[in-house]
């Protein structure tokens, strides 16, 4: 079948606007540029994709410092793995609570939970997969009581949040943990500072965390 297209298959150009023959210039030209253009898109393939005698990639290939298309599309693979593991949670705190000694705080409000790694019911963050991770969480005493909660990881106590007693006082906290896979990480109750406020429409209380990489 005849490509319409393929100017070097008509003998004469008809101008559209006018419905007479184009005059040989405007001819050439018309067939000069489309030739312009596949010589173009042939240099660029040609460019992008030259091998040497080892198989290697030259042009823009080379910037994602692949070397064949075996090594591209492994590349999409794993990054399309590492969408698939990312984690990420923010959690609140709804009611008030007296902590028992040692109670685990249960941030029961769930705002974002990607991959569903931290479960509302036990306060529990797991690792997915082995990598480095954010951790954060705020606090908020009831008035003139205190408050000490401490980020763990598995059986070891981090870092603590302290607010003090006057009125209602915030406290905060920020950990950067290198986990593995199935390593749990929580907040916990600690000292004899046990009392925690919370509004259901102010969120005071929020324990959050992320895989970075």
């Amino acid at each position: 079948m005849t490509d319409p297209c393929d100017v070097s298959f008509h003998q004469k150009l008809i101008l559209i606007s006018t419905g007479i023959y184009a005059p040989r210039d405007i001819e050439s030209s018309l067939i000069n540029v489309a030739d312009d253009g596949a010589n173009m898109a042939k240099s660029f393939i040609n460019g992008a994709l030259a091998e040497d005698q080892n198989g290697n990639h030259y042009g823009p290939i080379t910037r994602l410092k692949l070397k064949t298309f075996k090594n591209l599309t492994k590349k999409l693979k794993c990054l399309s793995q590492h969408d698939q593991e990312f984690s990420a949670f923010v959690a609140s705190l709804t009611a008030s609570k007296t902590l028992g000694a040692g109670e685990i705080v249960k941030f029961n409000k769930v705002w974002t939970n990607v991959n569903n790694d931290y479960d509302s019911s036990t306060g529990v963050y797991t690792a997915p997969k082995p990598g480095v991770y954010q951790f954060s969480c705020s606090v908020m005493t009831q008035h003139g009581k205190t408050l000490r909660v401490f980020l763990w990881k598995n059986d070891m106590k981090t870092v603590a949040a302290y607010p003090g007693s006057d009125n209602h006082n915030m406290g905060s906290l920020n950990m950067v943990l290198e986990l593995k896979k199935g390593d749990k990480v929580y907040i916990k109750q600690g000292g004899p500072e046990k009392y925690i406020y919370s509004e259901p429409a102010s969120n005071f209380n929020m324990f959050s965390g992320y895989l970075i990489r």
